[in-house]
């Protein structure tokens, strides 16, 4: 008998959406056995962007960078699935390309049975 083995893989999506170069840019971040380790990865690459292209400096004054230091409030620290939520919330308007050469961003999981 074979026995059936769930993995998820997180993958970070770094996308230019130009009509003349469009790329798209792929990284696996991690691959794990159970749902909630690949949504700790995934939150954690959220928030390393996040913080990396410097957007809750930015946008303290936009309602998604008030939500995310009323988050973080008091030295709170949310659950993944807070950061996830966040994230699928306001990455449209977050990571909005200006610039020809600038990145759409997004990171996902993947299921996957093994046999």
């Amino acid at each position: 008998m074979n026995t059936v083995t769930t993995v998820y893989t997180v993958t970070e999506f770094d996308e230019i959406d130009c009509y003349k170069r469009a790329e798209t840019f792929t990284t696996i971040l991690g691959t794990f056995r159970n749902v909630e380790d690949a949504q700790a990865r995934l939150a954690a690459a959220y928030v390393e962007r996040y913080l990396e292209d410097g957007l809750h400096e930015h946008d303290a004054h936009e309602p998604a960078g008030q939500q995310w230091h009323e988050m973080h409030a008091n030295g709170n620290t949310p659950e993944a699935s807070e950061i996830i939520s966040f994230f699928e919330r306001h990455a449209d308007g977050l990571w909005e390309p200006h610039y020809i050469d600038e990145t759409i961003y997004r990171v996902e999981i993947t299921r996957s049975e093994l046999l």
